[in-house]
């Protein structure tokens, strides 16, 4: 019948008389699609059991993959699973006949793979993958080619505690049932690891916040992204656990735990439950296959049945139509024939399926199939938890915490458990030590404060896991997206706290790569692996050696090769001692009179000479013995070799945390001296003499405009304070300002500081005699006219590049002798300090600053502005020098401004202070750390085992 639509299209009706068989067809239709459904859905249902993958056959690997599927519909409230991200790990590597794409040639090879260290070796590379790394190589002719003569080449540094990648949010998430992936907060769009990828780090494993009890799973990215983000190395790295954090009491503690082991213990009773489904189903399966193989003759029949229903069928729909009613009995009847072919002799149909048979042949009880389980991804994953196939980062600290381990690890044996923390064990180290599990170890550096840092953990760690028979890792344990650009410098302190080179350049290679499962693909430089390769010009584990070349994935990011020259001057200066048997003399009772020979004695230009010093340790000074000077036979020596000696280090600006003392929060301070709020033994005053820090210019706060006078002291001395007023320092920063006094804007400062070099000067809020504040402006006056006339230094803090302009527009006015700190930038100005013969007090590096801080350092130094260095701490002077000779600095500059500073002119005499720092290398090198120091020819500190340090891998 024809009829015709609202739209005029004419469409076809069928008859009523005619569709008695529609629904009918419909119907077997559709039971046909339901029963291959079920069998599809079986086959999606079924749970692989606790075997890896590998180990799998196809119809697993199927299962796996069909489970996942199903459980993201189904479970709307769970983390979403990532399996489906490419894991780098199980790509093939290129053919043995591939065509190299580049190649580098000429370097020192530290491939950390069973090739060991390879001289004048070459590495080609095809695609993204090492092809070959030898020293017979051949290079055909039309391949990109780095001549890498004269560096060190390693495979790309791996930080395993980084927060590259990851948005604010995803790196603090935290929570206590695994619910969180860290994927889920990758940032695609985040450009810090251009600032990472400079300092040679290729790969960085990322985790929820360190806070969490069981926060969720980690991941190993590379640094350099691809079209749609990170690549991703391995997802479900590691899930995060914690134990102790935030936990005050045991019971405390107890209770995380228990949490934990519940949330395991669900796990492991959800993979047991689909454990024995898998089995009773693949029981069933072979039953199956036994009866079909067994009854042949009934297949063949069930078959034939099939085969005469089918064209039985046809014939009743050619000679009666679609309205017989015959056609749904034929269809019935031939079912039954189908049902009954497979039949035994003697049972129903309806037993079959559900009797067995004992040995004896004898019918059995029926036995209940069990209950399909629901999928629950969550459980899946820690299932594999807790079967060992994804490993359980644990931080732990105390020795509680240890114990609660324990007891965490023997619930559940074959959890595959990796340690960070362990900042303060005490009696459970070797309780640790035993487990022999992997330990990640870090932060070394003390600027980065996050929750766990701990100021003599590097200390602990040392004499607990130096010598570990695990696998030890170092990470940056980042704060900051761009902190894993300082893994170098993290490397470099846990060579001075006592880790052996060789074991530290593994630590962020070969170890860190087996810890986080992926050294399959990275980690080594070896044929068939990811082309990630490091060049350095110095040594590997030197935060000061410019980073030369950086390959990721066969691409390069820095071919630095034109550093030849700076890289060589520094790769001198990595040397270690070598020390002779009169290196005794300095551990014991001194003589009044001794003599110390070294090969690399600093002097104020930054350059090392061969030099004898004459220390009279009874009257605390040193002589400087030229090369035609008689030396009395009788006189004690020793000989340190190689090993550097330097006056120590001096911090051209810091408060050691006198500001209290000091700050009487005046615009007008200026009678304020510095030196005069130091007492004898001060908090941390050990401290700074064993790090090798002995003389600072200790300065007044920034927070008054006129802040007071700085005042040149030693530390560590009788007599501490060398130039009570060594400058004037000015502040013309906001720290400075203030709404409810004067001044509050730049402009103000500016005024109150040219009117203060005029003569006027602001009324004191101080209530004392009219005689004495006369005294006090006299004073005050005198000071600010030797300022005006250039015989005292000014040391003017500006910040903002506004606050820069305005102090030097102050100095080419006053023509005032001038040294500038806490600038943000200097590469606008540079060319002015120049001008105006200004020196810069470099600020301490920030975890947060970018790199052009230490660029703006080599650039301003490279066109002959001074350049020396602030800080409260040794590794805030050397860190701050180190990376600003990575950056281009010349090594000797930055020596000059760390070890003698601005006030060199000062000690002039021929006899010095006998202040001095015997060290086991250049103290630019992090690695480095004192093996002596001397104040006033007294020894502070005499270190044995530093003394015997030898060199390791990287040098």
């Amino acid at each position: 019948m024809l009829m015709t639509n609202h739209s005029g299209i004419t469409i076809h009706r069928q008859p009523a008389c005619r569709i008695g068989f529609a629904p009918l067809t419909f119907v077997v239709a559709i039971l046909c699609c339901f029963s291959l459904h079920s069998v599809g859905l079986r086959a999606q249902d079924e749970k692989p059991d606790s075997k890896s993958t590998e180990e799998l056959g196809a119809t697993e690997k199927e299962t796996a993959s069909g489970s996942h599927q199903k459980s993201k519909a189904a479970n709307s409230d769970a983390s979403k699973v990532k399996d489906d991200v490419e894991d780098s790990s199980q790509e093939d590597g290129p053919a043995e006949d591939a065509k190299p794409t580049l190649a580098i040639v000429g370097a020192t090879v530290h491939t950390l793979g069973p090739k060991g260290t390879l001289r004048d070796a070459t590495i080609l590379i095809s695609g993204d993958r090492i092809t070959e790394v030898s020293t017979t190589a051949v290079v055909p002719e039309d391949v990109k080619t780095v001549q890498a003569a004269g560096m060190t080449i390693t495979p790309g540094l791996i930080d395993a505690g980084s927060r590259l990648w990851l948005t604010s949010a995803a790196a603090n998430s935290t929570a206590s049932d695994a619910s969180l992936n860290v994927l889920d907060g990758v940032d695609p769009f985040d450009e810090q690891w251009h600032e990472v990828i400079r300092h040679g780090v290729t790969s960085v494993y990322v985790q929820p916040g360190e806070r969490g009890t069981l926060g969720g799973y980690g991941a190993v990215l590379s640094v350099v992204p691809g079209d749609e983000g990170p690549k991703v190395h391995k997802s479900l790295a590691a899930v995060q656990a914690s134990i102790g954090i935030g936990a005050s009491t045991n019971q405390a503690r107890k209770q995380q735990v228990d949490r934990t082991i519940k949330l395991l213990k669900d796990a492991k009773q959800y993979q047991e439950k689909w454990d024995k489904y898998n089995a009773y189903k693949k029981k069933q399966d072979e039953a199956k296959k036994a009866a079909a193989k067994k009854g042949g003759k009934g297949k063949s029949e069930e078959k034939k049945g099939k085969k005469e229903g089918n064209e039985s069928e046809k014939t009743a729909k050619q000679s009666t139509g679609p309205t017989d009613p015959r056609a749904a009995a034929i269809v019935r009847l031939r079912m039954r024939r189908m049902a009954e072919a497979t039949k035994k002799p003697g049972e129903k149909a309806s037993e079959s399926a559900g009797k067995t048979k004992d040995k004896s042949g004898a019918s059995g009880k029926e036995e209940k199939p069990p209950e399909k389980p629901d999928v629950e991804p969550a459980k899946e994953r820690l299932a594999k938890v807790v079967s060992g196939e994804i490993p359980i980062r644990l931080e732990i600290n105390t020795s509680d915490d240890a114990y609660y381990a324990k007891l965490l690890m023997k619930e559940f044996e074959d959890l595959q458990v990796v340690f960070t923390g362990l900042a303060n064990l005490r009696s459970s180290k070797k309780l640790i030590q035993d487990m022999n599990a992997p330990v990640v170890l870090g932060p070394w550096l003390r600027l980065e404060g996050n929750y766990s840092a701990d100021p003599n953990s590097s200390d602990e760690w040392t004499e607990s896991f130096a010598d570990y028979d695990g696998a030890l890792v170092i990470s940056s344990g980042g704060t900051n997206s761009r902190s894993s650009r300082l893994l170098r410098a993290h490397v470099g302190n846990a060579i001075a706290a006592g880790v052996a080179n060789e074991t530290a350049l593994k630590a962020v290679t070969i170890n860190a790569a087996r810890v986080l499962g992926v050294d399959a693909t990275i980690g080594s430089i070896e044929a068939g692996k990811r082309a990630d390769i490091v060049g350095f010009y110095g040594s590997a584990t030197d935060a000061s050696a410019p980073v030369s070349l950086v390959v990721s994935g066969g691409e390069i990011h820095l071919d630095g090769s034109k550093l030849a020259d700076a890289g060589q001057a520094l790769e001198d200066s990595v040397s270690e001692p070598g020390l002779d048997e009169d290196w005794g003399l300095l551990d014991g009772p001194l003589p009044n009179r001794f003599v110390i020979r070294t090969n690399n004695y600093l002097t104020r230009d930054g350059s090392t000479v061969t030099q004898t010093l004459l220390v009279d340790s009874e009257n605390g000074t040193v002589q400087e013995l030229g090369d035609g000077e008689a030396q009395n036979d009788s006189v004690s020596g020793v000989n340190v070799g190689d090993a550097w000696v330097t006056p120590g280090l001096i911090s051209s600006h810091a408060t050691l945390g006198l500001e209290r003392l000091i700050d009487p929060r005046l615009s007008d301070a200026t009678y304020v001296v510095a030196g005069d709020g130091v007492t004898s033994d001060f908090e941390g005053e050990s401290q700074l003499v064993e790090s090798g820090l002995l003389r600072v210019l200790l300065s007044p706060s920034s927070r008054n405009t006129l802040s007071g006078c700085s005042s040149l002291i030693r530390i560590g001395a009788v007599e501490q304070v060398v130039e009570r007023v060594a400058a004037v320092k000015f502040t013309m920063s906001a720290g400075a300002r203030s709404a409810d006094r004067f001044p509050s804007s730049l402009a103000g400062q500016s005024q109150l500081i040219r009117e203060s070099l005029n003569g006027k000067l602001l009324d004191t809020r101080l209530f004392i005699p009219e005689a004495v504040q006369r005294r006090l402006a006299q004073q005050r006056i005198e000071l600010l006219q030797a300022v005006g006339r250039g015989e005292t230094p000014a040391l003017i803090h500006a910040s903002t590049d506004a606050d820069i302009r305005a102090a030097l527009d102050l100095v080419e006015e006053k023509q005032l002798t001038a040294w500038l700190s806490g600038a943000e930038q200097l590469e606008p100005f540079t060319e002015r300090l120049k001008a105006l013969k200004v020196g810069v007090v470099a600020r301490p590096i920030r975890v947060a600053d970018y790199d052009w801080y230490a660029k703006d350092l080599a650039g301003a130094s490279s066109a002959g502005v001074p350049v020396y260095f602030a800080g409260e701490n040794a590794e805030q002077l050397r860190l701050t020098a180190a990376l600003a000779v990575e950056s281009g600095m010349d090594p000797k500059q930055a020596l000059a401004g760390l070890c003698y500073g601005p006030l060199a002119g000062i000690e002039k005499d021929t006899e010095l202070p006998a202040d001095l720092v015997i060290w086991s290398r250049s103290p630019l090198d992090l690695a480095a750390r004192p093996l002596c120091v001397l104040v006033e020819g007294q020894v502070k500190l005499f270190d044995t085992d530093a003394a015997s340090d030898s060199t390791g891998v990287g040098e």
